[in-house]
Parts: structure tokens; sequence; C-alpha cells
């Protein structure tokens, strides 16, 4: 007798087998032991293109820094895509903020978490990091900030891409959950069949 291991198990091969017969088992064995390993998960998330990088551009709107915008957000032209095609719309306050130097270039992580129901799309499982790269000009006014910014409460439009969540924040007001909520009472009508 002549004794094989295949993974734990042990198979005896016995003398009146032929080599023949013999290479075929091991050759099932071996086909049978691969296909029962899990298939690797597809990643099903979108490239973080041009398009996608006008909706959600990591950007804090300027109210959330006190500094005053051109317009608001129920004349903002995006409002409606961005709302469309965001993940979720959210709730949420800033948990932490750190201010990063990664080969070279700065950037700062705010982290962010949920704290009431979503208003559009799915819910944050958990606490969402965020990254602002020194380009931005939420950069600029996170410098200015610095700490003081922790506990902020904003609405967040996100979106998880190849490379990570990109997203786009703005102040929770009633006036902005209204616009939003009128960009959805618009979209639902554009949804409905014509009368016949």
């Amino acid at each position: 007798m002549h004794a094989y291991f295949l993974g734990a198990e042990k198979i005896q091969r016995s003398k009146s087998c032929p080599p023949r017969l013999w290479g075929v088992v091991m050759l099932l064995c071996a086909v049978g032991c691969a296909s029962s390993a899990p298939p690797k998960a597809a990643n099903s998330a979108p490239t973080y293109d041009a398009d996608f990088a006008t909706l959600y551009s990591d950007l804090f709107r300027p109210e959330l820094f006190g500094v005053a915008s051109a317009n608001t957000m129920a004349q903002d032209g995006l409002l409606s895509e961005r709302i469309a095609r965001a993940e979720g719309v959210v709730p949420t306050r800033v948990v932490t903020i750190n201010r990063e130097v990664r080969a070279g270039r700065r950037s700062y992580s705010v982290v962010v978490e949920q704290i009431g129901p979503e208003l559009v799309g799915r819910s944050l499982s958990q606490q969402l990091s965020l990254v602002i790269p020194e380009r931005s000009p939420t950069f600029a006014w996170l410098e200015g900030a610095g700490p003081n910014w922790v506990g902020t409460r904003l609405l967040l439009m996100f979106r998880v891409f190849h490379d990570g969540p990109h997203f786009f924040g703005t102040h929770d007001t009633p006036e902005v959950r209204g616009a939003i909520q009128d960009a959805l009472q618009r979209q639902a009508a554009a949804r409905k069949p014509p009368p016949t």
C-alpha cells in the first residue's frame, strides 16, 4: 500500500489500481476541491469620472463655515441630479477632523456619523471617513475652522466609488430639506406615465 495526502485527508492507493485510473481519480479530486472555493465578490462600484466629480466634488458648502454663498440650495442647478445619483442623503454630525500629509500632499480627513433618518437612499451603517484634498476650497475653510468644526451638523449626499466615498455636504435647515423634497416631487412627477 502507498499513502498520499490531499489536504487533511489521507487517500490510500491499492497496488491493484492501474496508474492511468489513479491519475484520473486524483485529477477529479483536484477539480472538485478547486470548484468548492467561494467566488470572489465583484466590485460593482462605479469609476469616479469627470461627470461624477461635478456632482460629488468633496465639497462642504460655505454656509457651514459662516461664509456667504452666491446661491442657495434651491437655486443649485445640480441638486436634482445629485439626489438622483446619490447612494444616500443623510443628516450627519462631524465626529473628528485630522490634518494629514501623504507623499508631500496635504489633506483633511473628516469623519461623520449619521444622526437621523435618511432623506434619500440608504443609511450609513457606520461612521464614514471623507477626504478633502488641498485643492478643494473646503481645505482652506477647515484650516480656518480647526477643531471647532467638530460637532457641526450637515446633510451629506454621498456615493461610494472604486477609490472610496465622494460627497457633497450642505447645511441642514428646513429650507434645504424643502428644496430636496421639491426636487424629489419633480422626479416622481417625471416618472409618471402620461395619461391615456
